[in-house]
């Protein structure tokens, strides 16, 4: 009923879409690939390493603390992740002093692994990224990066 009432067009789909969802439960359609390979390509790696941040789950990464050096030999590029209290941080142009962990790799490498068409063991065995350092650190990392369901749960628990 508020859905009907609501005069403001966001409230009214937000309370529709919720009677829905209580009535049927959470409809599973068709989901459309956000991840094509010309939408990859186009993001700039600081786009990508926020992607990561995002992807980080805080509270299993909260008694963390890594830091990781990415060196880009195509671009010519050094960006630092620091990852701590539940958060990941990156720096352009920053080297850690002494890291947990650094990476070699080829922008080629991210969107490959982004779109997924090769996994990072995949990539490590096959020479695209050379990793130095803690190697179960950076599995570790890897690990703490959730995946998220298109579809999900607007008013259920």
């Amino acid at each position: 009923q508020l859905g009907y009432q609501a005069e403001n067009g966001t409230w009214r789909n937000f309370y529709l879409s919720a009677a829905r969802e209580l009535r049927d439960g959470v409809v599973v359609m068709p989901t459309p690939s956000t991840a094509t390979p010309d939408a990859v390509t186009a993001m700039t790696v600081e786009m990508f390493l926020d992607f990561l941040a995002i992807r980080l789950n805080g509270p299993k990464a909260a008694d963390r603390a890594y830091t990781f050096d990415l060196q880009f030999t195509d671009l010519g590029e050094r960006y630092l992740l620091e990852v701590e209290n539940g958060v990941l941080n990156h720096t352009k142009g920053a080297v850690a002093e002494s890291p947990t962990g650094a990476l070699t790799l080829e922008r080629a490498a991210i969107d490959r692994l982004a779109i997924g068409q090769a996994t990072f063991a995949d990539l490590v065995a096959d020479g695209s990224i050379i990793v130095e350092g803690d190697t179960a650190a950076l599995v570790d990392f890897f690990g703490l990066l959730d995946t998220f369901e298109f579809w999900f749960d607007i008013v259920t628990p």
